[in-house]
């Protein structure tokens, strides 16, 4: 019998195995040796005891080992091996000691520790603080995929929308687009991967792309977003890993980064039309050019000025310009008011555009036909008549539609509204000098009038927007 005394410092090691669908870790020691000075290094393990004996004895053989009965005479230390136990079942690993009668040395995942977590988030910080991990492949409870993804996206363009391609790598693993969507869209931190291995979503994810997936209408394997995301999809862009555009969405982007360039500086002052006979007031004129900024981008806008200031003048003088440019339109625009302003509309119209062809829709004896509306430029109405006559009038598409006093649209369930979002036009405008009254939610009736699908559907604003700003006083938010 020969003996080798073994007095080697302990090297934690934890063993991962599936038990009844559980995730189990057992913690073992490694002690090293060397059978002579010039054989190489050894190592023995032995199992974590309760009563941490301070020795234990153990036979060795393998096939470089002559004698049968070489034994081995392990000097423990106890308290090394005690404190290795202890950190272990601590909560900064997620681990927990099994209940008895299981052996000592068992440990089993905390209540709220997922095993997928465990594996991704706890397994490296163990290794880092010394423990050797073993049987991780062989584990059937979860398998994990410790790649960090990548993103990249590919943009295309349609007549008024971008479809976004998105597209995620775990390695060599390509994610789903269904699957990546729904995670993203319950903010769930970890997916299923084709092999079956679960990866985990970085955090930072869920704020930079939840406006993208939230917004975003699934269409196949990609998003379509309205032309009025644009500014939503340049950022996504910015904090992608690979990204491809068509050119005209790179026409759009870089007309829309050189007016942003110099905080609005770009914003270009156009001549007055020939047609207007007046003159406007300094911020007057800067509206009438900022309502030519929206149109360029094909944006819905909200004229909010004070009563008094002249939002009807700044349209009108808008809209001359479009009608008697060598591009004028070949639609009717339509701009619905109040009754009240009715008289206050003509009168404006005919003292500062009078070459404006004007056509009053709201007589009693109004026809429905809308090749009289090919004779006209603007066709004016009411709210009443516009809800008597959506049906007709949503039969023919408006070269814009204007709302003037829009807070009457700012209950997004009335009739009104309803009708409003009813009607066809190339572009939309409101005035408005109370957007919001009581409510952020009469903003997000304008806004879907406006820009359908800019800030969600309704529940979506709600929760995202009007429950921080109204409940909250969440600054950022606003």
């Amino acid at each position: 019998v020969s003996w080798v005394d073994v007095k080697a410092a302990p090297v934690s090691r934890l063993y991962l195995s599936d038990q009844e669908g559980e995730l189990q870790a057992r913690l073992r020691f490694g002690y090293s040796f060397h059978l002579t000075d010039e054989t190489e290094e050894r190592v023995i393990e032995v199992p974590y005891e309760s009563d941490l004996p301070d020795r234990s004895i153990r036979r060795f053989s393998d096939n470089e080992t002559e004698s049968p009965w070489l034994l081995l005479r392990i000097h423990r230390q106890p308290e090394l091996e005690k404190a290795a136990c202890d950190l272990l079942a601590s909560s900064a690993y997620g681990l927990k000691r099994a209940p008895l009668p299981a052996q000592a040395g068992l440990f089993r995942l905390r209540a709220r520790t997922h095993a997928v977590d465990f594996l991704l988030n706890h397994i490296p910080r163990l290794a880092k603080d010394g423990f050797e991990i073993y049987g991780e492949e062989q584990l059937k409870t979860a398998r994990v995929n410790r790649n960090r993804p990548s993103i990249s996206f590919n943009v295309s363009s349609g007549i008024d929308w971008f479809d976004v391609q998105t597209i995620v790598n775990f390695g060599e693993l390509e994610v789903s687009h269904k699957e990546l969507r729904r995670v993203m869209r319950k903010k769930e931190r970890y997916i299923k991967l084709a092999d079956g291995s679960i990866g985990e979503i970085p955090e930072e994810w869920f704020e930079k792309y939840k406006y993208l997936f939230a917004l975003g209408e699934a269409q196949d394997e990609q998003l379509r977003l309205s032309r009025h995301h644009i500014t939503l999809i340049d950022q996504v862009l910015g904090s992608a890993d690979r990204f491809s555009t068509d050119a005209a969405f790179e026409q759009q982007r870089s007309k829309l980064r050189a007016l942003l360039a110099d905080g609005f500086a770009g914003i270009i002052s156009r001549p007055l039309p020939q047609g207007f006979t007046g003159e406007l007031r300094p911020y007057q004129k800067a509206g009438v050019d900022w309502l030519h900024f929206l149109h360029d981008f094909n944006f819905g806008g909200c004229l909010a000025d004070d009563m008094g200031l002249g939002k009807t003048v700044q349209t009108l003088v808008f809209l001359q310009s479009l009608y008697e440019s060598p591009t004028r339109p070949a639609q009717a625009s339509l701009l619905v008011v109040p009754r009240s302003l009715l008289v206050n509309w003509q009168r404006e119209a005919e003292r500062f555009t009078p070459n404006l062809r004007v056509l009053e829709y709201f007589e009693s004896s109004r026809s429905k036909d809308t090749q009289g509306f090919e004779q006209a430029d603007l066709i004016i109405t009411t709210y009443g008549v516009m809800l008597r006559d959506i049906q007709f009038l949503h039969g023919y598409t408006f070269y814009y539609a204007i709302l003037d006093e829009s807070q009457a649209i700012k209950n997004p369930a009335s009739q009104t509204g309803r009708a409003a979002r009813l009607l066809k036009a190339s572009h939309r405008l409101v005035l408005t000098g109370t957007p919001i009254e009581n409510s952020t939610i009469e903003l997000w009736s304008q806004f879907a009038y406006l820009n359908p699908g800019l800030l969600g559907n309704l529940e979506y604003f709600k929760e995202e927007f009007g429950g921080p700003i109204e409940r909250k006083n969440d600054e950022n938010t606003a």
